[in-house]
Parts: C-alpha cells; structure tokens; sequence
C-alpha cells in the first residue's frame, strides 16, 4: 500500500495536461484541452484533459481517469509502477521494501536485465579485440561515432553463454531471462544459451527510452541463420505496438506534423545520422492498427519510404488502408533506381532525399494507379482500356465525391475519353458493390458511442431517470452537501446497477473523509468501468450552483420509474385480460392501476435547502 499522503504530494506536483502532452498534442478550448484519443482511432477529437480537475475523459471510447490511470493505460504499467514512475519525476521519494524481492514484478525485473545486457553489449562493441568484427562492418556501412552513441549499439560475440553467465552472477533467473527473449533454453536439458551470437546488437527502446527488446545484425555468414533477429514477442515486447526510434523521434515528428516510416534500423540510423530526425522503423511486421494510432497522437501527415523492390511496394499498400483508417494523410516514397533508404542517402544525401524522395511523394490515389499502370500497355487499345476499368473500380472506392470526381476527370482528360460515360460507368461499379455488401462509402468514421457520417454527429438519447441519475451523481461529486440529501432519499435504489455502485463508492469516501475532493475520489476506485464513469460525469458541464428545486426533481424522476415501468406492466396485463374477456380480472388491475397513479403523486420529495 502506498501512503495517502504520497499519492497526495505526487497529485500536487504533476500536471496533468503536462503529462498526457508528451502522448497527445492538445489545444486549449474552454477551460480544458482536447486532442485525439490515444486509446482509439478518430478523426475528430473527442478526447478532453481537465486542468482544474486532474482528470481526462474520452467521449468517444470513455476511457477515463487521473494522472495515474493515463499512465497505466498508456505504458501499461501497475498502479505502484504509474506511482512511483511519476514520483520519481516529481522528485517525490517513494517507500522502498524492506525486501528487495517483495512486489518486484517480472516485468520489472526483466527491464532491469535488460539494462545489464545493453551494458555488456556496448562494452564489448568497444572492446578492441571483441568488438573488432562489429567495428568493421560499422565502418563498411558508413556509420559513426556520434550515432553508436546515439542508438546505443553494441555487439553480442560469437559464444554461447557470455550473456547467461553475466547475468547469473548478477542474481537473475535463467528461466525467467529465457521467457523475456534473452537467452534461449535446450529442451528437456535444462541448459540455457544466449539467444544473440556474432551480431549488432541494436536496442529497442519504449517510449520512456527504456530498453525492452534488441535486434541482432548477423556478422557472419548467413545460410543457416538469419540476417536479422529480433527479440521475440515477450511482457515487454509487441512488435506490433513498438515503433524503432519513436522515442527519440517525437519531438521533430511533432514539430514537422509528418513521420516518415521506413523497413529497417539501418535505413533509420542513417538518415538520422544524416539530420533527418522525424523518421521511424517497424520492426519485421506491416504497420499495424496499433501502429497506425500510436503515429496518429504525434503527427497528422504520413510518409511511407520503404524499399523499391516488390517486398517494399507491397509493404507500402499494406499500409495505406491501416493509416487511412486511423486518420493520417498518407504518401508513398519512392526509391529510385532500385535502391533502399539507406544506400540512396548514403550515396547522395540529405537534401536529395528529402527534396527527391520525400518530396515527390505521391498521395494514395496517383500512387495506386502507378502501380496499375505498370500492369498494362497503355500503347495497346484493348489494354488501355482494361486498364481504365481498373482505375474505375480503384476511384470507386474513394468515399467522397470530390475526390471521385476529380479522379475521374483526370482519366478523360488523359484518355479523352467521355466523363458523363466515366461517370455511368463508375455508377454502374458501385451498386454492383454496394449489392454484394463491399462499398465504404456510409461510414466514413465510426468512434465509440457517438458515430460520424459525412460529418453529422449521432447522439445517443437516453430515458430521463437515467439522465437524472447521471446528473445528481455529478453533483454528488461536486458538492459535498448534496451527499446526505441523497443518501436519505434515494440510498442504494438508484435505477441503474453501476450508478448504484458509483454512489456506494461516493458515500463511503464522504464518510471517511467528510469532504467530496474529485481527484481523490476517482484515484479511489479500482475498478476501471467505475474509474471511466467518475471521470466522465465529472467533465459534464454543470454551471453555478444546483438549486434544490433541481435536486428534487432528480430524486422524484429517480422514485418515479419503478412505478412508472409498474403502471406499465400492469396496463399491459390488465390489456390482456380484456382480449381474453376476464372482466374481473381487467377491473382489479384497473383499480391497481388508479393506486398506482396515486403512489407516483405522493412520491414528490420536499426541497430541502443545503446547509453549508
């Protein structure tokens, strides 16, 4: 358990808005800051950090919570390991275990061997004799000092156990270093072997600049090894989430509002080495969805650069749809001559590459019909035609009708071709895939409760008990004389089981501390459904003081749906009865029906006015 009285001092001396800034750019509107949703994907941004109250809330998703909450969701991290993360920079010191084992999780042990292995790893790189192999190829590929430092390379030596024996001696577990993707174990013998042998040992780092993962260069021969090896999928590590260089690329990404992403490390620590700073790798995987919305909370513009083979190409289509899909404008770079990033910048530099490549790199649509091109002879009419209807089908995915049309344009324009038969036949193409279920063109973005078409917000209606319950627990949050009032007069019977539980939480923390403080209070729940909800109602926007009249009426809408959902059944049934013909039992259900009405006058709580 951490001490109230840390979590207290490390509230007071982190800024929320400061935080989740490193995450997501935020602009000020109102009192608060908005941004895109870190958590889900969307072209609006629906995802709003409160300064005055310490929280965040997402409308689209409904993530929600306290400092420490965005922490954990974003680093994914325990609730002590948020704490003392940020504890440690607010120069708050934190309680240590009297036992360097007790709450030590696997994961933080793991971090910690890693940091020894990078040690090793650089020290050997530099070793004269140990290092020599991996200093030449260094050298033959045009790498310097300055950027060994950099990206912190080192090298792994061609023997079995200089990493297992090392971190033995330093008290770490060999099972538990094989199941973090450090060493690898014989089967059945118990023996265990370091996984990196002969290689450039290139570290992959989180976004905190910890180092989670390595990838290893093969120095030697390659038949019967792979040229390049990753760490495998470990706690620490997911390929699909991790992103080569994002932790040192962020600021110039955001400054730039444009990241270039490239295939392999190589092609990343070369163009660094070069001055171009906003550029990241994946890691032997497609940009992924988790990729997509990680780049979309830094930068707004995509460029994709990866090799001009038809591996590179491949990959470049693959990625389109995802970074579309998460919001980004997308480009595609090509390589000339056949070459990959890293050999053209080598051979000509940094401004050819951004003014050549970069610069020249086409939008998704010119890109796609590229591509098609080079499936076709335009020089012969069949062909050329064959062609055109290709292009049809590719301009009919496009979900707007500015772009459609401008498309469409360009290909009578080139083929002087007719554009009212571009258009008939392009119709003709899409209620075909409308028919078989494939156009995209109804829903363009679709974000957590509240969908977007064409720009037009859909907003979920809500019955007006649970609207009043929403409202009066909001208030119970805000202001702690309400709490009693509705304690006396509502309880435990709120119409909803979570607004029941939420206001369980609320009366318990009035009792104990005989104040409502919001922040405290959302940092209390454990629950994460619970946490969401807090943080939600709070960011409602309640002006000024709730009147009593308000509270009542809260309260008499809260009491009066059970009896209204009652009279209902009741009226129903007494319905049935007459169908049937049981006029006795129509009566006595007409008689439950005026008590039932009666009940739902009476039921009006008196206005009380809140004592101070």
């Amino acid at each position: 358990m951490i001490p109230e009285s840390i979590l207290e001092e490390v509230r007071n001396r982190v800024d929320i808005v400061e935080v989740v800034g490193r995450y997501v750019p935020l602009r000020k509107s109102g009192r608060n800051y908005f941004g895109l949703c870190p958590f889900h994907s969307e072209k609006t941004p629906s995802f709003s950090v409160s300064p005055e109250k310490q929280i965040f809330h997402c409308f689209g998703c409904g993530k929600g919570g306290n400092v420490f909450t965005f922490i954990q969701e974003m680093e994914g991290l325990t609730f002590t390991e948020a704490v003392r993360t940020l504890a440690q920079e607010a120069g708050v010191d934190m309680p240590q275990d009297e036992s360097p084992a007790a709450g030590r999780s696997e994961k933080e042990t793991l971090l910690e061997a890693y940091a020894w292995a990078l040690k090793l790893y650089r020290y050997l790189l530099l070793h004269p004799q140990h290092g020599a192999a991996a200093q030449a190829y260094l050298r033959q590929r045009g790498i310097d000092g300055k950027a060994v430092q950099t990206f912190q390379l080192g090298y792994a030596p061609d023997q079995w156990d200089v990493l297992a024996k090392f971190l033995q001696k330093k008290g770490f577990s060999p099972d538990l270093l094989a199941k973090g993707g450090l060493l690898s174990e014989t089967k059945g013998q118990n023996r265990y072997y370091d996984k990196f042998r002969h290689r450039l040992m290139i570290p992959i780092f989180d976004l905190r600049g910890r180092v989670i993962a390595f990838g290893g260069r093969l120095l030697g021969p390659s038949e019967q090894q792979p040229k390049y090896l990753n760490s495998p999928e470990t706690i620490l590590f997911s390929k699909s989430r991790v992103l080569y260089h994002l932790h040192q690329a962020r600021s110039a990404i955001r400054a730039k509002n444009e990241v270039i992403i490239m295939e392999g490390y190589m092609d990343v620590i070369t163009a660094v080495q070069h001055g171009i700073e906003h550029v990241v790798a994946t890691l032997g995987t497609a940009v992924t969805p988790e990729h997509a919305r990680i780049l979309r909370r830094h930068a707004e513009k995509v460029v994709l650069c990866f090799d001009a083979d038809q591996a590179g190409q491949n990959a470049s289509l693959r990625g389109i749809d995802v970074l579309r899909q998460a919001g980004c404008s997308v480009r595609i770079a090509e390589i000339p001559q056949g070459k990959d990033p890293d050999q053209y910048i080598r051979e000509n530099g940094r401004e050819a590459f951004l003014y050549e490549v970069i610069g020249n790199a086409l939008p998704v649509v010119p890109y796609r019909l590229k591509q098609l091109r080079r499936q076709f002879d335009l020089n012969d009419e069949d062909s050329r035609f064959r062609y055109v209807q290709k292009a049809l089908e590719l301009v009919t995915e496009l979900p707007f009708a500015v772009e459609r049309d401008h498309y469409l344009r360009e290909l009578a324009a080139e083929f002087q071709l007719s554009l009212d038969a571009l258009k008939e036949e392009q119709r003709r193409i899409y209620y075909r895939r409308k028919q078989a279920g494939q156009t995209n063109w109804d829903n363009v973005v679709v974000t957590g409760h509240t969908s977007r078409q064409h720009g037009m917000a859909t907003v979920k209606r809500f019955p007006a008990y649970y609207t009043a319950e929403r409202h009066l627990l909001a208030w119970m949050m805000r202001d702690g004389r309400i709490i009693p009032y509705v304690q006396q007069e509502i309880g435990s019977q709120f119409n909803e089981e979570e607004h029941a539980v939420l206001a369980a939480y609320i009366y318990a923390f009035y009792e104990r501390h005989g104040e409502m403080d919001l922040n405290r209070f959302i940092h209390s729940l454990t629950d994460v459904r619970l946490v969401e909800m807090a943080s939600e109602l709070a960011m409602m926007e309640l002006e000024g003081d709730v009147s009593p009249q308000a509270l009542a009426d809260y309260v008499a809408e809260i009491k009066r749906y059970p009896k209204w959902m009652e009279f209902e059944e009741t009226r129903e049934e007494m319905q049935k009865a007459e169908r049937l013909g049981d006029t006795e039992r129509a009566l006595e259900l007409a008689q439950q029906l005026l008590r039932i009405k009666r009940e739902m006058r009476m039921q009006r709580p008196p206005v009380r006015h809140l004592s101070m």
